[in-house]
């Protein structure tokens, strides 16, 4: 991932300037919730919901690419909102947010004595790794270099070394094969690859496999539901990525380190490593527009965020008892701009008086945007309906796609079949303006929701417009399918962290 953006000072600056008094962080230290949190209304917790309503109408105007919110306040749910096809139980990829539990994960592990203490080796926790290293300085990088990103090795964040790493058979190996850019200790180099190696060692150590690991000591004693955690070619989960999580959960993650890592009268993660954690212990340089890390997580004074591509944000503000997670496809300065702009300037020191109509305007957008109404179909074109079913044979391309073909069932829905590797995918498509979603054989580990509408720009045919969520990965596809003299164009544009622009060409 990137680094959060310079907005996060900004925005925790706002906190505190939008309080005068700041509120004590125990006002819900009595409560934890158990499946369910309650609820209230912002304004009973110091909220003007009208600037919460002022923040949902900009993510649905301007498709910002957020796709889920959940704001608590001294232990109170009082915004919920997720816009379709996400709802309250869709697992999120966490990407980078990962690496803050896996913070705690080295917490807990040193308390149980599964790891001896920060300055020890990586060559003493994972020896048969380093028995032939290209540099001796590389038997020098200890945990503690893990945790601060200053272990020295060579490292883009997802540029092209971190691609060939993660396409390779032996992460581990080849993580500890990247070149000593210089002496451990050095200098901040932001590294999943570092992260992996702590899942390697906590797995090894421990006996049991990082998620056993993270389910006996983390998830399960604070009432987490964990989805999927991917893992590499040797089965180790992948440190500091992939782990799914529902944005509630995320919330409870950030309630517990809002508590010191205490949870219903039990100390989950050691007080004295919530704390050490989530300050300042290195520099990083400015490097994603902010200034200080802790062990796995992005400190301010007044703020520390758990931060994953694409806009997955934890974020625990203690002074004023509160934790805001997003979820989303966008950039990262996209959650920190919101709150910068709406959610600080909202937030008082004391109860506000009741505010039925904003309450009311606020229930009503949060269920607009998870189940908008439907729209009028308009009718499919005559040039559209003379396509349905013609298989068109794609170039050689990045998506390794070979065949099209679209099915024009109703004038409300329609099938997009796609053929990879000798096998066609059906995907339902709803032209209505709601989402339809698949799940099944082909279609991977995640749903995948679809919609759209055909478009006649006129003598050169029909155009048919797509939109593709991939639900839970914070990546949505958005196509234009141009058909013309037997041909077909396909301009695609995945949006997430960043956006990438693809074209394919076939005729049929």
């Amino acid at each position: 991932m990137r680094g959060p953006s310079a907005l996060l000072v900004a925005s925790a600056a706002a906190v505190v300037a939008g309080c005068a008094v700041k509120q004590p962080a125990s006002e819900g230290a009595g409560y934890f919730p158990d499946r369910t949190w309650r609820t209230s209304t912002p304004e009973e917790q110091g909220i003007d919901s009208t600037s919460l309503v002022r923040m949902l109408e900009e993510i649905r105007g301007d498709g910002l690419g957020i796709d889920g919110i959940v704001v608590v306040r001294h232990g109170h749910l009082v915004l919920e909102s997720y816009l379709a096809p996400y709802h309250a139980d869709t697992l999120h990829n966490l990407k980078s947010s990962s690496k803050s539990i896996l913070s705690a994960l080295v917490g807990i592990a040193l308390r149980e004595k599964v790891l001896e203490g920060l300055d020890q080796r990586v060559s003493e926790l994972l020896p048969e790794r380093f028995t032939t290293v290209d540099d001796p300085r590389k038997k020098d990088i200890t945990l503690r270099h893990l945790l601060t990103m200053t272990a020295g090795l060579a490292w883009e964040e997802n540029g092209p070394a971190a691609d060939r790493l993660w396409q390779g058979r032996d992460w581990v190996g080849a993580a500890i094969a990247l070149p000593l850019a210089e002496a451990p200790g050095e200098r901040f180099t932001y590294s999943t690859a570092l992260t992996h190696l702590a899942s390697a060692a906590i797995a090894r150590r421990s006996g049991m496999s990082t998620r056993a690991f993270a389910e006996r000591y983390l998830l399960d004693p604070v009432g987490i539901h964990a989805g999927p955690w991917r893992r590499d070619p040797q089965g180790i989960h992948w440190g500091g990525t992939d782990l799914f999580l529902t944005p509630r959960d995320m919330a409870r993650f950030g309630y517990l380190y809002l508590h010191g890592g205490a949870w219903n009268g039990r100390q989950v993660v050691p007080r004295e490593w919530v704390a050490e954690s989530t300050r300042a212990q290195v520099r990083t340089g400015g490097w994603g527009g902010i200034d200080d890390y802790g062990y796995w997580w992005w400190i301010d004074p007044d703020v520390h965020i758990a931060m994953g591509r694409g806009g997955q944000v934890i974020a625990v503000v203690p002074a004023q008892d509160l934790v805001v997670v997003f979820t989303g496809a966008c950039p990262e300065s996209v959650p920190f701009a919101l709150f910068r702009k709406h959610l600080a300037p909202a937030i008082r020191p004391a109860r506000l008086p009741p505010n039925p109509a904003a309450e009311r305007s606020l229930s009503r957008l949060v269920r607009e945007l998870e189940r908008p109404p439907a729209l009028p179909a308009p009718p499919i074109p005559e040039a559209a309906g003379r396509l349905a079913g013609r298989t068109f044979r794609l170039e050689p391309n990045p998506l390794g796609f070979t065949g099209l073909r679209i099915r024009c069932a109703a004038a409300r829905d329609c099938s997009l079949e796609l053929e990879a590797s000798g096998r066609w995918i059906a995907l339902p498509v709803g032209l209505d303006g709601r989402y339809r979603v698949a799940t099944g054989a082909g279609l991977g580990d995640l749903p995948v929701a679809c919609k759209g509408a055909w478009v006649d720009p006129g003598p050169e045919g029909p155009a048919f417009l797509l939109s593709l969520v991939q639900v839970g990965d914070p990546v949505r596809t958005e196509a234009r399918f141009t058909f013309e003299g037997g041909r077909v164009s396909i301009s695609v544009v995945q949006k997430g962290s960043a956006v990438q622009a693809i074209r394919l060409e076939g005729a049929g």
